[in-house]
């Protein structure tokens, strides 16, 4: 439980993008920078799912789980200890693909 005037962090985590390659648009990628496993959520539209990372680990969000993200898109992502932060697609660095 947080006391009134302490904030949760935000999730430790790096977000990108890279062109999809079975569909139009992109696939977010989602890396844990922190050296824990930790437990979050992504959320766009009305698609919501439940996730965890290892540390360093990298999870992929595109098509092939039910998110259509284009240019204009935005997403969220939570967890339990951690703070909501709201991501733009167009805002997010390009990655490589694979």
């Amino acid at each position: 439980m947080l006391a009134c005037d302490l904030v949760a962090p935000s999730p430790p985590v790096q977000c990108s993008r890279r062109d999809a390659a079975l569909a139009s648009g992109f696939v977010v990628e989602i890396e844990n920078t922190s050296d824990q496993t930790i437990s979050l959520w992504i959320e766009s539209g009305d698609q919501r799912d439940s996730f965890s990372l290892g540390p360093g680990e990298t999870e992929t969000f595109g098509w092939l789980k039910g998110y259509q993200f284009g240019e204009n898109s935005s997403f969220a992502i939570g967890g339990e200890g951690f703070s909501t932060k709201r991501y733009a697609v167009s805002e997010l660095k390009a990655a490589p693909s694979p």
